[in-house]
């Protein structure tokens, strides 16, 4: 009887390549106008092209096919720029046996804000209206939602992508929507921040996320947030994270409960460094605060579909 071979234990080679699928919509999430020219790069993780950038027009799609090293390299930036539109870009890990998908939102340098109204808004994101309307008061806050899309839309774009990216956050099975009691429709909502008061159990649910490793505690807060007793970063992405800081010190009774003040925000970048050099001192130099276009182009080209604001840009 002839005898059987042993199974081999030889690792298969892995190919040598894999594939980035790429769609690039606008700030409506329609296709760009035929006529458009967008040149787009892919970087390596040593910064260097993995490709020779390559020019796509309209609603044009790309299949890239990139070097697959199967280690560290193989996690790629792919930029695209167009005259007249924000350059847009993202992260991507790639595999040779699964294509992967990416879409990147160009949004116009002068676009404006067109946001939906109170009840559709209500029918199409509750959990938002929900949220906004926190205090149980849904006429006041259609009222100032409706006042702030006129008079400040800027920070009506901020407040909802903020909720929108917190509605995507779980801390045992709750959002940290849910745990807010009252929002501060006053002068301290701004366009890269606003104050509310939250039931006070948000943040031990946050310290356990951190223990997770979904958020990092904030050394020294107070000097990036005057007042705050502590603050804590998601660290889910590699841009665009949302921010909970929380004043412990000011504090209101609502419904029986003492809650306490939070203050939401959302950063461009994940480290501290990179924060700093790349958002904090040319916003102090150029006296202006985080865009909430980038924060929304940012966390579309991060997450997809599933980050929707309720608003476009056109």
């Amino acid at each position: 009887m002839e005898k059987k071979k042993a199974p081999s234990t030889k690792r298969v080679p892995a190919p040598d390549e894999a594939t980035i699928l790429l769609k690039l919509i606008d700030g409506a999430r329609q296709p760009l106008p035929a006529e458009t020219e967008i040149l787009v790069y892919v970087h390596g993780r040593d910064g260097e092209n993995a490709v020779q950038p390559f020019t796509l027009h309209g609603s044009q799609s790309a299949k890239i096919n990139v070097p697959f090293h199967d280690n560290l390299f193989d996690h790629y930036s792919v930029i695209a720029s167009s005259s007249g539109y924000q350059q847009a870009g993202t992260f991507v890990d790639t595999k040779p046996e699964e294509p992967a998908e990416i879409t990147l939102l160009l949004v116009k340098n002068n676009a404006k804000f067109t946001f939906p109204k109170w009840d559709a808004l209500k029918q199409q994101r509750p959990a938002i209206t929900e949220f906004l309307a926190c205090d149980g008061d849904d006429a006041n806050a259609k009222k100032q939602y409706d006042r702030i899309a006129v008079e400040h839309p800027a920070v009506l774009a901020s407040l909802l992508n903020l909720a929108t990216a917190m509605s995507l956050i779980s801390l045992g099975g709750k959002t940290p929507l849910q745990y807010f009691r009252r929002i501060l429709w006053d002068s301290t909502m701004a366009q890269d921040r606003f104050f509310g008061y939250a039931d006070p159990a948000l943040i031990p649910a946050v310290k356990n996320a951190a223990e997770a490793r979904h958020f990092a505690a904030e050394p020294n807060c107070a000097e990036w947030h005057p007042g705050a007793t502590c603050s804590f970063k998601q660290t889910d992405y590699q841009v665009a994270n949302v921010q909970l800081t929380f004043h412990e010190n000011d504090s209101e009774i609502i419904g029986g409960l003492k809650c306490v003040l939070a203050e939401p925000d959302i950063d461009y970048y994940k480290d501290l460094i990179a924060h700093g050099l790349g958002e904090v001192i040319p916003n102090k130099i150029k006296h202006q605060l985080t865009n909430p276009l980038v924060v929304y182009s940012l966390r579309y080209n991060n997450d997809g579909d599933s980050f929707d604001p309720g608003y476009v840009v056109v």
